[in-house]
């Protein structure tokens, strides 16, 4: 008889998954290996400052470094022990605060009845 071909039993009982470090993947919370993600602040008031797409690296998950993978899930046959956190240096900046109308229109006040009360003053004196 034939003695059969051996194989590695290898590989996470999970795909390897990826998020966006910095907010949320437009695709949901995380995305697999191989695919993309499109990166999203968390705050909806705010807009990413790279809105390209994220590759997700591939896994096979069937030999070390396997895309950088083997240091993010570990070895073994059970799941992937983390996620790999995409796009480092994508951003989620705090726009800056704009001054409220109503702020506007009291210092504009304010100046105009300071004006006001000058020109009274002025007039009593004469």
């Amino acid at each position: 008889g034939q003695v059969p071909a051996l194989q590695a039993a290898w590989g996470w009982s999970t795909k390897p998954k990826c998020i966006f470090k910095n907010g949320v993947c437009v695709e949901g919370a995380t995305v697999e290996a191989g695919n993309t993600c499109t990166p999203q602040c968390s705050d909806k008031t705010q807009n990413v400052s790279d809105k390209t797409a994220l590759a997700c690296p591939v896994s096979d998950g069937k030999a070390t470094p396997d895309n950088g993978w083997w240091d993010i899930c570990g070895p073994g046959a059970g799941a992937c022990a983390s996620n790999n956190a995409l796009g480092a240096t994508v951003t989620c900046p705090v726009a800056a605060k704009a001054v409220p109308a109503s702020s506007a229109v009291f210092a504009t006040g304010s100046t105009a009845a300071a004006v006001g009360i000058a020109g009274l003053a002025l007039a009593l004196a004469v």
